[in-house]
């Protein structure tokens, strides 16, 4: 599943994965992007009120809506990795994902939006979430 699938499966099934690598994932629209960014970042930004339901005219909000939570429970991004390429055509909306994950979930390789950088990149974070698996 993509990173943005995985990222809406988990805010609709709270603790339903152990874990998540998020290789490059479409993160919204360059708008929604701005407007979090113009506000100083996820955790100072005001997503409004809560709709009635999420459909195709708000889900990326949603999205938001559910990291910002990350923001005010760190411990739920415990498990997410994050990989991307510095060539990236989506990495200019890292940067608002980043401050929710520790320095050692996120890894930034050479390259762009390409298997070449996620493969090696996702193959670490499986070994990183295997030292933390309980057993091991």
């Amino acid at each position: 599943m993509g990173g943005m699938g995985a990222l809406l499966y988990d805010r609709r099934h709270p603790g339903g994965v152990d874990g998540m690598v998020l290789l490059a994932p479409y993160l919204g629209d360059r708008a929604l992007l701005r407007s979090i960014a113009d506000a100083g970042g996820v955790a100072r930004w005001n997503p409004g009120p809560v709709p009635a339901t999420v459909d195709a005219g708000n889900f990326q909000v949603e999205l938001w809506r559910h990291l910002k939570g990350w923001s005010a429970e760190p411990e739920r991004a415990r498990d997410v990795w994050l990989a991307y390429g510095d060539r990236d055509y989506l990495r200019d909306a890292m940067p608002l994902l980043v401050p929710l994950l520790r320095p050692g979930q996120v890894s930034v390789r050479e390259g762009g939006h390409t298997w070449a950088v996620w493969s090696p990149a996702a193959r670490d974070a499986l070994v990183q979430a295997r030292k933390r698996a309980p057993g091991t």
